[in-house]
């Protein structure tokens, strides 16, 4: 009875924390077109996964809980050209930060 007693707690506790966690919202409301854009979302900085996302359009959306980082074209309409710096957004509440594409 006590091991199901724990269990419960416990899923309770991650079900808990899942729910505080804050989103993060990257908008593109500037740019008609960015040949590149990479993110990466989450807290854990090490080892997180870098989604590419190609011939972004305006008005693109993308979220991630807690954290949310991106880099672009240096030059949006240029494919070849670097990668811009990364930004990075937290939000460890509750609620939607935005950041916008610039």
């Amino acid at each position: 009875m006590t091991r199901i007693k724990i269990l419960t707690l416990s899923a309770t506790l991650t079900l808990a924390n899942a729910s505080l966690s804050g989103t993060v919202t990257l908008e593109s409301p500037k740019f008609e077109n960015v040949c590149k854009v990479q993110v990466t979302t989450g807290l854990n900085t090490s080892g997180q996964v870098v989604k590419t996302y190609s011939d972004v359009k305006k008005g693109f959306t993308v979220s991630g809980n807690d954290r949310l980082c991106y880099r672009r074209s240096a030059k949006p309409n240029e494919c070849n050209s670097q990668y811009s710096e990364w930004k990075c957004n937290t939000n460890k509440g509750s609620g939607t930060s935005i950041i916008k594409l610039s």
